[in-house]
């Protein structure tokens, strides 16, 4: 029978080698998650960091489409309705021509022109086409009081405006009536934008 002698030397390289071996696992597995977590903080950081740049992006994007508007609003061409003819204090006849100018009109809303006697205090809208041209012009015939007014030398003003579909309606119904005797005030939605005082000749 044959004995082989285990020398206690040998014991220990085992276990040497064993602790060897297992710290060697260790240090990989140690360095392993390390480098993962580096890499999801790298990854993390380009996350938030193509956030942060998403999110100036929208940001600079808003403000400039923000001002944008402000400048749009704050230097577009403001509508204007204005009277050139008659002028004011003039002696005009019985049908008149009354023509000006205008720009920017907004969509929906037309020109409209009202008599406004002083001795009366009624507002007479006119139900005449007012022409308008390329340019701006527009012209229209008016009624400016009555025959009995001849050398009364009494003063009217003619107001001329812009008329949205809820007003034009309401002078639409009054131009169907039988007689035209004036409204105490003008439709909502009707704006004046424009006036001058003549006298009847």
């Amino acid at each position: 029978m044959i004995i082989i002698a285990v020398q206690p030397i040998d014991i220990t390289q085992i276990i040497v080698a064993v602790i060897a071996a297992g710290g060697g696992i260790f240090s990989a597995t140690i360095v392993q998650l390390i480098r993962r977590r580096q890499q999801q903080k790298v990854i993390i950081k380009t996350a938030a960091s193509r956030k942060i740049k998403i999110l100036i992006i929208v940001i600079s994007i808003s403000s400039l489409l923000l001002i944008g508007n402000l400048l749009f609003f704050l230097f577009r061409p403001k509508t204007k309705v204005e009277i050139t003819c008659p002028h004011n204090e003039d002696i005009v006849e019985i049908r008149e021509m009354v023509r000006g100018t205008s720009q920017n009109i907004p969509d929906g809303q037309v020109i409209y022109i009202v008599i406004y006697p002083h001795i009366v205090g009624l507002y007479y809208p006119q139900d005449n086409l007012v022409t308008m041209q390329e340019n701006g012009e527009w012209s229209s015939l008016a009624s400016i009081g009555v025959e009995e007014d001849i050398d009364k030398e009494l003063k009217f003003d003619i107001v001329v405006g812009l008329a949205n579909k809820e007003a034009q309606d309401v002078f639409n119904i009054y131009f169907e009536q039988e007689e035209w005797s004036g409204l105490k005030e003008l439709p909502k939605g009707a704006l004046i934008y424009d006036h001058v005082t003549v006298i009847r000749e």
